[in-house]
């Protein structure tokens, strides 16, 4: 089994995006921690995401978030899990490293809430815990 490490780490700053999309967002960070690493090329991509289906109307975040990263030929996974999704996907990326199905992956936690404000963002949120209990 491989030892594995995290050699680098990007983040834009947290705040009111309105003109940036995901891809833009995402693209920026993704920079940043690639270089922070010395400019590996990743195996593969995981994107922890939950609501930008919902809210962005975007779905295929992989594929999306590689191409605006200039990714070209690199898998993307986008990995749901609720309010968890971004540590589902640094999990995920753990486990391609140490398994050795990958020898550097790239985890990219990415949400935009804010393009969406009061009762549709609650609604999609709901989505996440139990339907059948909690109505």
């Amino acid at each position: 089994m491989n030892n594995v490490l995290i050699s680098g780490i990007g983040q834009v700053p947290v705040g009111e995006h309105w003109d940036k999309a995901l891809s833009g967002l995402s693209t920026a960070a993704i920079r940043a921690a690639l270089q922070d690493a010395g400019n590996p090329q990743p195996d593969t991509v995981y994107i922890g995401n939950l609501m930008a289906s919902s809210i962005s109307h975007q779905a295929n975040l992989g594929a999306l978030v590689c191409e605006a990263a200039g990714l070209q030929g690199v898998e993307g996974t986008t990995v749901e899990a609720g309010e968890a999704s971004g540590a589902a996907a640094l999990h995920m990326g753990y486990l391609a490293v140490r398994s050795g199905i990958a020898d550097c992956v790239l985890v990219v936690g990415l949400e935009k809430m804010t393009d969406m404000v009061g009762e549709e963002v609650e609604s999609y949120m709901a989505l996440s815990g139990d339907y059948d209990f909690e109505t």
